[in-house]
């Protein structure tokens, strides 16, 4: 089962028929994200892949995001933070 779940920038969110399948089946319906864009824009998503419907939602897995400028912070719901600073580039990741 996939999932896909926007975190920052989409604005919208289906599911469509993969062409030529998967590498387990001969066709799928995959989830795809969607959105408008003018000039430069910051989009942030998380994905999954799993076997059956028993993995876990992707909804609850985020707590908070945040975009300014030159960074894009993300706090998971079980407490960690990640910083993607886009000048320089680099992503850290801190504890609680």
């Amino acid at each position: 089962m996939a999932q896909a779940r926007w975190v920052h920038g989409w604005s919208g969110q289906d599911r469509v028929r993969a062409p030529e399948g998967t590498a387990y089946e001969p066709w799928a319906r995959m989830p795809r994200l969607s959105a408008e864009l003018a000039g430069t824009a910051v989009f942030a998503a998380l994905a999954a892949l799993g076997t059956g419907a028993t993995a876990p939602p992707l909804t609850a897995a985020v707590a908070e995001v945040s975009c300014a400028d030159d960074e894009l912070r993300v706090r998971w719901a079980d407490g960690p933070e990640t910083v993607v600073s886009f000048e320089p580039l680099r992503v850290t990741a801190a504890l609680p």
